[in-house]
């Protein structure tokens, strides 16, 4: 196996949907845990002894990706390592969703981004 394989749990979005649909709140820590539970080879934490472990803190990240790797991991894996539930902030939409700029393919991701954050009980921006 050359890269990890990054799948999701069996079922995952459907749940998401259905809840996106019945205004129900999720745990982002409990869908990500269930994510990173899945991965193969399963996920190496370099330096968790500076994950705090009671208190707070501020975490930061960047949004890097690439061909099988998209960036939702990073948060996915952060949020499965932390040892509490985070408050997250999003402070854009899926702007590659949209292939031209017309009033439907601007609002599709702008929706989306707030039904997730909505979703997940994120700031959002």
């Amino acid at each position: 196996m050359d890269h990890p394989d990054y799948s999701y749990p069996r079922g995952l979005f459907a749940a998401l949907v259905r809840d996106v649909l019945l205004l129900r709140r999720r745990s982002f820590r409990k869908d990500a845990k269930a994510c990173i539970e899945k991965l193969d080879p399963p996920l190496q934490v370099l330096g968790k002894e500076n994950i705090p472990q009671h208190g707070r803190c501020v975490v930061t990240m960047n949004h890097y990706h690439r061909a099988g790797f998209g960036a939702q991991w990073i948060a996915l894996a952060i949020a499965a390592s932390v040892p509490a539930d985070m408050h997250w902030m999003m402070t854009g939409e899926f702007t590659s969703l949209a292939v031209s700029s017309t009033p439907l393919t601007e609002f599709v991701p702008t929706t989306l981004t707030a039904g997730i954050a909505n979703l997940f009980s994120l700031a959002y921006w």
